[in-house]
């Protein structure tokens, strides 16, 4: 349901920083990983073909790029990095 709420309603967020904060535990804290497998992951949900075959939705994939682009336009990417790096807990 979130997903077709407002990206910049505080859970929008808070689910933007736990999804960072999973990324990071499956990659290990490379961010390299990170950004390859969002990378691949971006790609596979904008093809149809392969859309269908990733976890989650096209729409839950362009809600959180939605809430991670507003708040790297709100001077919130260092929240995020955070997490990313798991140093916000």
């Amino acid at each position: 349901r979130l997903c077709h709420g407002d990206p910049d309603a505080p859970e929008a967020r808070e689910l933007a920083v736990r999804w960072f904060r999973l990324v990071a535990q499956a990659t290990g804290g490379d961010r390299d990983v990170h950004n390859a497998a969002y990378a691949m992951f971006s790609a596979a949900a904008a093809d149809p073909a392969q859309a269908e075959h990733i976890p989650g939705s096209k729409a839950i994939w362009d809600f959180i790029h939605a809430v991670v682009e507003r708040m790297r336009a709100d001077g919130q990417e260092e929240r995020l990095l955070r997490a990313a790096r798991g140093e916000d807990q």
